[in-house]
């Protein structure tokens, strides 16, 4: 880190996760502008009081590098955006392409079979139907990370690559997008949100 530019926040987020920064004063932002360096990154804090059917209380702090051809824009870019909030119009438009990190859906420790989907053993020829028939041959000496074992299934980060934006939906207050009885396991949407094309990876209300 060869320089650092800070806004002034008391937001509950911020505070329990990270220690609180005085904001940067002009000299440090001078010194922001001309520091050395080829990339430039934002500290984000996700709002939940502001999403509905999110069973969150306090929001998630993340790091997100700004893209760009030139330095000296992403720059400008990022004290633009300083002490600001980010609204989805900002972020991406109709027809690009995102990536899309989740968590996938977490069922805890699971078995082999409902983990890898392996075959039950017949019922006479085993003492326990739910298990695997071997753990492999005798040399290797070991057991391969092949052998489907017994272990935690799901909750585990994921990324999606290439969807495509199909729709940009900055306040559905004008633009209601809402089916006729709410969104299944979800209900109804009141924040800004994107449309996109694919499947996301988590459970539905996350």
């Amino acid at each position: 880190v060869t320089a650092e530019a800070w806004k002034g926040t008391d937001h509950p987020a911020l505070l329990r996760r990270m220690p609180h920064h005085a904001e940067s004063s002009p000299e440090e932002l001078d010194r922001f502008r001309s520091a050395p360096g080829d990339e430039v990154r934002l500290i984000l804090h996700t709002q939940p009081e502001h999403v509905y059917a999110v069973g969150e209380k306090v929001g998630r702090l993340f790091e997100v590098r700004v893209a760009g051809e030139k330095i000296e824009e992403r720059k400008a870019f990022a004290l633009e955006r300083l002490g600001t909030e980010l609204s989805v119009d900002q972020l991406a438009k109709e027809g690009e392409f995102v990536d899309v990190l989740g968590v996938t859906k977490g069922f805890g420790f699971q078995g082999h079979i409902q983990r890898w989907g392996v075959k039950l053993q017949p019922r006479k020829n085993s003492k326990h139907r739910r298990m695997i028939g071997t753990l492999g041959p005798h040399n290797p000496s070991f057991v391969t990370y092949r052998i489907p074992q017994a272990g935690q299934q799901g909750y585990h980060r994921r990324t999606q690559f290439n969807l495509r934006v199909l729709k940009v939906v900055p306040d559905p207050r004008t633009d209601p997008i809402t089916p006729a009885g709410g969104f299944p396991n979800y209900g109804e949407v009141r924040s800004g949100c994107l449309i996109l094309h694919g499947s996301l990876p988590g459970p539905p209300s996350g």
